[in-house]
C-alpha cells in the first residue's frame, strides 16, 4: 500500500464518521421537534376546548354568541372609523 492509497482510505473514512455523526444529530433533533410539536397540538387543543366552554358559558348557544360577536366587532370598528375620520376632518376645520 503506497502513501496516496493510505490518504484516500483516511479521508474516506473521515467523511464516513462525519456523516454517521451528522445522522445522529439530525435525528436527535427531529424527535426532540417532533416532542414540541406534539405538546403544541395538545396545547392548542386544550385552549380550542377551553374556548368553546366560555362560550358556553357567556351565550346560552355558542353558535349564537360568535355571530353576535363577529356583528359587535363590525359595528364597533365602522364606528370607530367614523369617529376617526370626524375627528381628522374636525382638526383640519380648525387648523384652517
Amino acid at each position: 500500500m503506497n502513501l496516496w492509497t493510505f490518504i484516500a482510505i483516511v479521508a474516506v473514512a473521515g467523511m464516513l464518521f462525519e456523516y454517521l455523526q451528522n445522522k445522529n444529530s439530525t435525528s436527535e433533533k427531529i424527535s426532540e421537534k417532533s416532542a414540541e410539536l406534539s405538546d403544541a397540538r395538545d396545547e392548542m387543543q386544550h385552549l380550542r376546548k377551553r374556548i368553546e366552554n366560555l362560550e358556553a358559558i357567556a351565550a346560552g348557544d355558542p353558535s349564537q354568541f360568535s355571530s353576535e360577536w363577529e356583528e359587535n366587532i363590525q359595528r364597533d370598528e365602522q364606528e370607530e372609523n367614523r369617529n376617526t375620520v370626524a375627528s381628522m376632518a374636525q382638526k383640519r376645520r380648525n387648523n384652517v
